[in-house]
């Protein structure tokens, strides 16, 4: 994080103001997929994954190969390189104006609450959000014994399982976004 602040340091002008928004873990313990909802969208994979191994689908190697690797930030991590004066952040200009944290209602649950309708046409809408960036995951936690055809295979049966839970209680199911919104500026 540091870093990141260091190089945005050198590009920013003097006098010049920086928004970022970074998913992140809020005061109340809520990120992505943790928000609203009675269920957490990454305990929900990671059950359904290990179903996987269970039933002999994939192996436990390949359940512990499949890692997600992000990291969300709290506020006090966000803040901690602009608390002290002799900081290289703050050696090198940037000064933290203001954090906060919102939830960003995940669109797909909202529709449901508001107009309910059909529980699988919804649950066949919400998976491909979460699909988009979590396939590859579980694609690449899979042995490279196994060919593209079966990886795929395995992969669609998780989805499917997934969209099957959704399916019977889309109410408990969302993908709620959790943002720090950090404004920083570059001092004279």
């Amino acid at each position: 994080w540091e870093q990141i602040l260091l190089h945005r340091a050198k590009e920013l002008a003097p006098g010049g103001h920086m928004v970022i928004v970074n998913l992140c873990v809020d005061e109340k313990g809520r990120y992505l997929g943790n928000t609203y909802t009675k269920q957490s969208m990454f305990e929900r994979m990671t059950s359904l994954w290990r179903k996987l191994v269970e039933e002999g689908t994939i192996t436990q190697e390949e359940f512990v190969n499949t890692t997600f690797i992000n990291y969300y930030r709290s506020v006090e991590e966000v803040r901690a390189p602009f608390k002290d004066d002799a900081s290289p952040v703050r050696r090198a200009g940037l000064a933290l104006v203001s954090v906060e944290t919102k939830v960003v209602e995940c669109p797909y649950w909202a529709r449901w609450m508001r107009e309910g309708g059909d529980a699988k046409a919804h649950a066949k809408r919400f998976i491909p959000t979460t699909r988009t960036w979590s396939n590859s995951t579980f694609l690449s936690g899979l042995s490279d014994s196994r060919s593209a055809e079966e990886k795929a295979a395995i992969v669609d049966k998780f989805f499917g399982m997934y969209e099957a839970e959704v399916a019977a209680a889309p109410e408990d199911h969302a993908m709620g976004y959790v943002h720090t919104y950090i404004h920083i500026k570059k001092d004279n």
